[in-house]
């Protein structure tokens, strides 16, 4: 697992990097430094020399917390994204590997009798059902195609869902295919657009469905990955899947969770990810994603998708909040400005009510993005006060009724949602207006994965509203800095 490297072991390669002609006379030895593709999951390392020569492209800094006498203390330590013992090191880290090996001119052999590097070049078809695929995404499909296995990091409303179809149903037909998503809402809305795609039975494993032992079977799957996890793994080895695809691929934080269960019992040859947001630098984030799944393989940033008329274009309004010289001497810590100036602060709320309003009487629809219940009810309130009776969304929503009312979002028989975490990612609602983040997240991830609710093109509508709050109290201001740099 990762971070078995501590830093005493670290001192051994301190030695080598130190002395640079030992590690030259291992490498130049013989045959004897390999690395071997075992399967699609793992790569060994033929001896502790090999693991001490790759070790520094698979290091990364973790931070461990002590307690100090006021409070936490930090420490950052290197870590390793390879196991010492065994020597063993996941496989879709390869390609990294391998170019660290031809940068730095390791006479390393790869062993690779499954082909995981080798290119295979295939024309994908150009339509699935009655979808046209774009040229962007034939140039996506043909990577996926090349290489078999990879992340592809892909903006929100660039049509990655008719991507996955493309594997499934066009590409790979006979391969048995299992989808993984993270939520109930994810689950239905995928089925329903595989089941535009093809005539194929659709299997969901979840959402009251967790039962339905046609998985074992049916060609299909669609699950979520917290409820499909708790599978017998034994069955999940005797009916393996060939193709399987994560979606939100940034959801993949760790090696032994609940997808690294899942792709660690399977031997699956075509491993794609999709994400708006993969995990980037040097994280034990990124080398979990890119070693149970593969690197990132193709890309379409925002920029390019919004300048050739894929997404919509975002058009922002920043909100200034008043500054109260009494409140910003009571209130310092980052939970009371967040509870004071944030959710029970009316003139925000009201703010954010007034311009909901402005965008529903000219007849768009608007939703309206919160991070705790609480502060949604509050919100809830001040809108009808001011005429707007929302539709409130949360985890205690049953699927039915999120699904209804996602739906009249959409018809625009609904024009205003409060909407927790819950709608955060991956939720199409193609013809919405205007995005209002009351959320006051900070990480980039987040935010973007919080605008891409509103930026897929629709009829009549070429760009997408998002309202954002320039709050006067430093730690919140600093939050607003780094969402508008997001």
């Amino acid at each position: 697992m990762y971070g078995l490297f501590f830093c005493p072991f670290f001192a051994e390669f301190g030695d080598f990097a130190l002395k640079p002609c030992i590690i030259s006379l291992y490498l130049s030895s013989g045959g004897f430094m390999k690395i071997e593709v075992l399967d699609q999951i793992h790569c060994k390392c033929s001896s502790a020399e090999v693991v001490s020569a790759i070790a520094p492209c698979l290091r990364y800094t973790d931070v461990l917390w002590f307690d100090g006498q006021y409070s936490k203390i930090p420490k950052k330590i290197d870590r390793y994204a390879i196991e010492k013992r065994p020597m063993l090191f996941l496989t879709g880290l390869l390609d990294h590997v391998k170019d660290f090996i031809n940068k730095k001119g390791l006479d390393i052999e790869i062993v690779d009798p499954y082909k995981t590097l080798k290119r295979r070049k295939r024309t994908p078809k150009k339509k699935l059902g009655n979808k046209t695929f774009r040229p962007d995404q034939l140039g996506l499909l043909g990577k996926i195609l090349d290489k078999r296995r990879g992340i592809i990091s892909s903006p929100t409303g660039s049509g990655k869902t008719v991507l996955a179809g493309g594997i499934i149903f066009n590409e790979f037909p006979k391969n048995r295919s299992l989808f993984l998503v993270h939520s109930k809402d994810l689950l239905m809305q995928t089925k329903e657009a595989f089941e535009e795609f093809s005539d194929e039975e659709i299997v969901i494993y979840g959402a009251g469905n967790k039962l339905d032992n046609r998985w074992k079977t049916e060609r299909v799957v669609v699950a979520i990955v917290n409820t499909f996890v708790k599978v017998d793994f034994k069955e999940f080895l005797k009916n393996p899947f060939a193709t399987i695809i994560i979606d939100e691929v940034h959801k993949v934080s760790k090696k032994k969770g609940m997808f690294g269960k899942l792709l660690l019992h399977s031997l699956a040859n075509v491993r794609i990810g999709f994400s708006g947001t993969p995990s980037k630098g040097v994280s034990a984030e990124r080398f979990a994603q890119e070693g149970l799944v593969g690197p990132v393989i193709g890309e379409l940033t925002m920029k390019k998708s919004m300048k050739i008329g894929i997404t919509a274009k975002v058009k922002l309004e920043l909100l200034p909040i008043p500054f109260n010289k009494s409140f910003a001497a009571k209130y310092t810590s980052a939970t009371d400005l967040y509870m004071y100036g944030v959710k029970r602060n009316r003139i925000r709320n009201t703010m954010l009510a007034k311009t909901a309003k402005k965008t529903i009487d000219s007849g768009g629809s608007v939703l309206i993005m919160i991070r705790e219940l609480d502060h949604g009810k509050r919100i809830q309130e001040v809108l009808e006060v001011h005429g707007i009776k929302p539709k409130f969304i949360h985890g205690a929503t049953k699927l039915e009724e999120r699904m209804k009312v996602k739906r009249l979002l959409e018809k625009k028989k609904c024009l205003c949602v409060v909407a927790s975490s819950i709608w955060k990612e991956a939720i199409n609602i193609v013809s919405l207006n205007h995005i209002i983040d009351a959320s006051c997240y900070k990480k980039e991830s987040a935010v973007i994965q919080i605008i891409g609710r509103g930026t897929r093109i629709a009829k009549g509508k070429t760009e997408v509203k998002v309202t954002d709050f320039l709050d006067p109290y430093r730690i919140l201001a600093e939050r607003c800095v780094a969402r508008l740099q997001a």
